[in-house]
C-alpha cells in the first residue's frame, strides 16, 4: 500500500459555485453594455437570459451538494493499486443517514478528440455503513482488476480515470457523488 492516507473531496462541490459564478460574469457583462449605450438592449437581453439560467442551474446544483454537505473519501493509501484491496470510507455529516445501498467503481476512457467518456469498467459495491454520533461512515473495499490500464492524463492522448459514486433520493430529489481515484500498477 502507499504510505499515507488520502482524502479526495467530491466533484460536485465545484459545479454549482462554477454555474452562478458564470450567470454573475454574463449578468456583469449585460448591465456594462446596456448601461454603455441603450441602443445595444439587444445586446443585454442576449447575455442576460443566458446569465439567469446559468444562475439559477448553479443555485440548484449548489442546493443539491448542500442536501449532504462536504463528503470526504478517504482511502488508507495515497493511491489504489491494480489487484490489491484498497480501503476506502465516506463520511458524511448526518447522524444515521442509511440511504447509500451501492457504492459504484467505474473505469472510462477519455479520448482527445472526443466529448464523449466510454465506460470500460463497472463494478458495484455492497458498503458496511456505521454511525457515530453525528457522523455516518460508509466504508468498502476498492479492488481494480490487473487488466485495467493505470489512471492517466493527456492533453491529446486517451486518458483514464476512474471513480467512485453512489446515487439515492432526497425529498424527490436525485442526488450523487462521485470522486475520482489514483489507480497505478504494483
Amino acid at each position: 500500500m502507499g504510505a499515507s492516507k488520502r482524502i479526495i473531496l467530491s466533484q460536485e462541490r465545484i459545479l454549482g459555485k462554477l454555474l452562478k459564478s458564470m450567470g454573475i460574469g454574463f449578468g456583469v457583462m449585460a448591465t456594462i453594455l446596456f448601461v454603455s449605450d441603450f441602443k445595444l438592449i439587444g445586446f443585454f437581453v442576449f447575455f442576460l437570459i443566458p446569465a439567469l439560467g446559468l444562475y439559477f442551474m448553479g443555485a440548484y446544483q449548489d442546493r443539491k451538494y448542500k442536501m449532504l454537505g462536504r463528503t470526504p473519501l478517504e482511502l488508507n493509501a495515497s493511491y489504489c493499486k491494480k489487484n490489491q484491496l484498497t480501503k476506502a470510507k465516506i463520511k458524511i455529516n448526518r447522524n444515521n443517514f442509511n440511504k447509500v445501498q451501492e457504492i459504484k467503481l467505474r473505469c472510462t476512457q477519455h479520448s482527445g478528440d472526443s466529448q464523449a467518456n466510454r465506460i470500460i469498467w463497472e463494478n458495484t459495491v455492497e458498503p458496511t455503513i456505521h454511525f457515530e454520533k453525528d457522523l455516518t461512515l460508509i466504508e468498502f473495499d476498492i479492488n481494480i482488476p490487473q487488466r485495467l490500464p493505470e489512471s492517466s492524463s493527456g492533453f491529446f492522448s486517451r486518458q483514464y480515470s476512474y471513480e467512485v459514486s453512489f446515487k439515492f433520493t432526497e425529498s424527490m430529489e436525485f442526488v450523487e457523488r462521485t470522486w475520482k481515484i489514483p489507480v497505478k500498477t504494483i
